[in-house]
């Protein structure tokens, strides 16, 4: 849901695993994934996408460029789903809160 005029976040999203917790409860789909070894990485950020080819000829294989708020790291991956999920933000300027 997104938040609005001044919706605040609940504080389970200062505590990553209380937050893993309430992401499996609202989604059993989820907790049966972590049990398929799904890892999930919660507040890390992509950063880039990289290949072999003309430009880049010297991985081991397909990675990803991560980080999160104490490192910056590289993964493999064989396989990639893209999620990027979406945010509602509203900017405020002159005339914002007018239709159209």
């Amino acid at each position: 849901m997104p938040l609005h005029y001044g919706q605040r976040m609940s504080g389970a999203v200062h505590n990553k695993p209380r937050m893993l917790e309430q992401l499996v409860a609202s989604n059993p789909a989820l907790g049966e994934a972590f049990e398929r070894g799904v890892e999930v990485e919660l507040g890390t950020t992509v950063w880039g996408a990289f290949v072999n080819g003309r430009s880049v000829r010297s991985l081991p294989g397909p990675v990803l460029g991560l980080a999160d708020e104490t490192r910056s790291f590289l993964v493999g991956f064989d396989r990639l789903i893209v999620a990027s999920g979406a945010r509602d933000l509203a900017i405020a300027f002159p005339g914002w809160e007018k239709p159209g």
